[in-house]
């Protein structure tokens, strides 16, 4: 049985954003529990001015390694996303109906490395 928080202040384990927690248990802020990681990501306003969270940095070195570097906008065009689990998004492709995986990077939000399932 989860227990009440003494100290409520916690740090989401997924966007690593600050939050209210109600229990010990609680390990994801609300948005990404109701919404999942990917979707979460776009509800949060993240600062792109942080050398951490370089769009144009980040994008930069995933492209000088994967081909197939996209934006949530252009994952979401090419892909129907089926479910998220702790860096890889399991996904079918709307071109050919072929399911597989993605990797991405969770700040700021790319997917890459298409590896369709065996």
């Amino acid at each position: 049985m989860t227990e009440p928080h003494n100290d409520p202040l916690m740090h989401c384990e997924t966007c690593g954003h600050d939050f209210i927690a109600q229990f010990t248990d609680n390990v994801f802020c609300p948005e990404c529990a109701l919404h999942g990681p990917a979707e979460a990501a776009r509800l949060h306003d993240f600062k792109t001015d942080d050398p951490l969270t370089d769009k144009a940095q980040v994008r930069a070195d995933l492209d000088s390694r994967h081909t197939d570097v996209m934006t949530t906008d252009e994952m979401t065009s090419s892909f129907e996303v089926r479910s998220f689990c702790m860096g890889l998004v399991f996904v079918t492709r709307k071109s050919d109906g072929v399911r597989g995986t993605l990797d991405f990077t969770h700040m700021p939000r790319f997917y890459f490395g298409f590896m369709p399932d065996a």
